[in-house]
């Protein structure tokens, strides 16, 4: 076979990410499209997919996906850069998307323990395209206000960090992260009507990342009792990934620099007494919730994405139960928040 490689009729952007993105879909993972990698300020590369999955109760599945459509893809390097790269993110799997249809690219993925999806399956992929869902080029486009072409209130490099947390921060610390961006966007929802539309998508996709990373974590909790799963839920809700030992350390440092140890002491305590964790911590150390975290994440993807907006009233009993905890949790009201639509 020749060593040359016919280009697919797709644009050599995001079309074949898009398609390859709706095909994960459709398997069954959840996907997000278009990661920036970042370590220190400095930017790495971009993670074209982020797939998760979960096979089972106690394993969850990472997995980086390279995608490459060039007439000259250079599969080989390629599947050196996502082997790489897996094991810089402590992924679990990658996968190297190629037009490269040589069966030695093949054997030198699974020599290296990366799926390669080559140009025979490639070719077959534009039947799927999902007409119901905006691609991620529009979707970054409704963040645009249309009246004056600037970005409000910067929204859409919040959601390019949002993603990208996917990639760094699955813990505690990243959850909270996406507690205050969830509240910053209620808020939005609320004060500017103009603009409800797509605070209340970003909800969703939001809402969508905390679940799984909260079913990310929720892997090391599965057998746990029902009282020692809340104190772990609790502690790191609270206090991030440091948890109550570590806020303690920091606490007793910075009395040995002030002498001041009953004030600063009751400070904290009153800052992280303040934070109503229970009302979030106790809806989803339920069984039922547990169980169904990935299953949320995929619907308020989905409805993130929808090209017909769905209004948070026509989401089904089990979405909007979510979204009223995290109201609760946010100690805003549930009545006015659904009333506004």
């Amino acid at each position: 076979m020749s060593d040359k490689q016919e280009e697919l009729p797709f644009d050599k952007g995001g079309k074949m990410e898009e398609l390859l993105r709706n095909y994960f879909l459709e398997l069954g993972f959840y996907v997000v499209r278009g990661l920036k990698y970042k370590y220190q300020g400095f930017d790495i590369t971009d993670v074209d997919l982020f797939l998760y999955n979960r096979p089972t109760i106690v394993t969850r599945e990472r997995i980086n996906v390279d995608i490459k459509n060039k007439k000259t893809p250079a599969a080989i390097e390629r599947i050196f850069w996502a082997a790489g790269l897996r094991d810089a993110l402590r992924f679990d799997n990658c996968i190297v998307a190629t037009t490269d249809k040589r069966p030695s690219v093949r054997e030198f993925g699974l020599k290296n323990n990366v799926t390669v999806l080559d140009g025979s399956l490639l070719s077959k992929l534009q039947n799927k395209v999902n007409e119901n869902r905006f691609t991620e080029e529009e979707f970054l486009n409704l963040l645009v206000d249309n009246s004056n072409g600037k970005l409000v209130d910067d929204w859409r490099k919040k959601y390019e960090e949002a993603k990208s947390q996917l990639l760094i921060e699955m813990d505690f610390s990243g959850c909270n992260s996406k507690l205050r961006t969830i509240k910053h966007l209620f808020e939005s929802v609320l004060t500017n009507p103009i603009r409800r539309e797509i605070a209340t998508r970003l909800i969703y996709v939001n809402i969508s990342h905390l679940l799984i990373i909260l079913d990310y974590l929720n892997k090391e909790t599965a057998f746990l009792d029902h009282p020692d799963k809340l104190k772990k839920l609790e502690e790191g809700l609270k206090y991030g990934n440091l948890g109550q030992d570590g806020i303690s350390r920091t606490v007793n440092l910075a009395v040995k620099l002030t002498g001041q140890k009953g004030q600063i002491e009751k400070m904290v305590k009153q800052v992280y007494d303040r934070i109503p964790i229970v009302v979030l911590t106790e809806f989803i150390a339920k069984a039922e919730v547990s169980k169904s975290l990935f299953k949320m994440a995929k619907e308020f993807e989905a409805n993130g994405y929808a090209r017909t907006f769905v209004n948070p009233n026509s989401l089904t009993n089990e979405l909007q139960s979510v979204i009223a905890v995290l109201l609760d949790f946010n100690e805003l009201e549930r009545k006015k928040f659904f009333s506004v639509y």
